[in-house]
């Protein structure tokens, strides 16, 4: 029996299950997540969503009555699922106990780097979304696909896409998302929920985000630093940063974007790559992060100024070919 069966087979059978997904979880991880839980729960399976930190705001609408949790169940549990989540490490610091919970362990994920560390591992990393992943799941475990759970899963391909704009963006995507409206997605609820709601705070923050964005390696890479004292001035949070490095990919001429973030225990870097001289899972990968070619990942520790040498240093090696 392949993998994909195993899991199919094993959620089947399962009772109670708990899902969980990335810290600073975005619209694919939690379209995702939730969509599984609402199917599981359609087919009898007691299934709950577990995260590291409170649902970002602008993604409640979207999650609806979903069971989510923020503390580790004492229960038993049929099975632990982690879906979009490339490294183990990144459903947060409680990790290790999630994942102890149960041996049956499933690991659900479109991101090359993914460390296949579960029991039963389905990476497919030819898919522009963990979204579609769990569309054809719960299809195979012969879910009936309601209108809140196409839309949880438009939201989760529709994002990781770029809006249908990134290289992802490809014939199964599309068939994916027609499918998805023929089973109920409305896409206008759906992009509204997602970026015609923003908050004044992050108005604000972008302003001062964009007002210290540099042009940097020959004009290469658009870079932003976004420091707690930015934030604070914005009255803004660390999730308000979302889309700001999709703002410096938008510079003409450059071959990509870095968004360097202040954190309390480092900096957090976001890379987004605009073609394929640039391989931002390559050098995520140098400082322990990863991704997707396009867009990927990491953490630097340091001074401001240590963090951004650091990462100027790795970019500019890599785009001499010399890496």
């Amino acid at each position: 029996m392949d993998v994909w069966n195993e899991i199919v087979s094993t959620l089947k059978s399962s009772k109670s299950v708990l899902i969980s997904t990335h810290i600073s979880p975005d619209p694919d991880a939690i379209g995702s997540s939730c969509a599984l839980a609402l199917g599981l729960r359609s087919i009898g399976v007691a299934a709950q969503v577990y995260l590291a930190e409170e649902l970002p705001r602008r993604l409640k609408p979207l999650a609806g009555d979903v069971s989510i949790v923020t503390d580790l169940p004492t229960s038993d549990l049929s099975a632990v699922i982690s879906v979009d989540s490339a490294t183990k490490r990144r459903v947060g610091p409680k990790a290790d106990a999630f994942f102890a919970l149960t041996p049956t362990t499933i690991n659900i994920d479109h991101h090359i780097s993914n460390e296949r560390w579960a029991k039963f591992n389905f990476v497919d990393a030819g898919s522009a979304s963990s979204a579609q992943l769990v569309l054809r799941l719960l299809k195979s475990l012969s879910v009936s696909i309601t209108p809140e759970i196409a839309d949880l899963l438009y939201a989760g391909l529709l994002d990781d896409t770029g809006s249908f704009r990134f290289s992802n963006s490809n014939a199964q995507s599309f068939a994916h998302a027609a499918e998805l409206i023929e089973l109920g997605a409305n896409p206008e609820r759906v992009a509204t929920i997602l970026y015609y709601e923003t908050p004044l705070k992050v108005l604000r923050l972008r302003a001062l985000a964009l007002t210290e964005l540099q042009v940097v390696l020959d004009g290469r890479i658009a870079m932003i630093v976004v420091t707690q004292a930015m934030l604070d001035r914005a009255g803004a949070q660390a999730l308000d940063t979302e889309g700001l490095v999709d703002e410096a990919r938008a510079v003409e001429g450059t071959l990509g974007a870095a968004l360097i973030r202040e954190i309390e225990s480092g900096w957090k870097v976001s890379l987004r790559a605009k073609n394929n001289e640039l391989d931002a899972n390559y050098v995520a990968s140098l400082f322990g992060g990863g991704g997707h070619r396009a867009a990927a990942g990491c953490t630097l520790h340091g001074t401001k100024q240590d963090v951004i040498k650091q990462l100027l240093d790795a970019l500019s090696q890599h785009l001499s070919g010399l890496s």
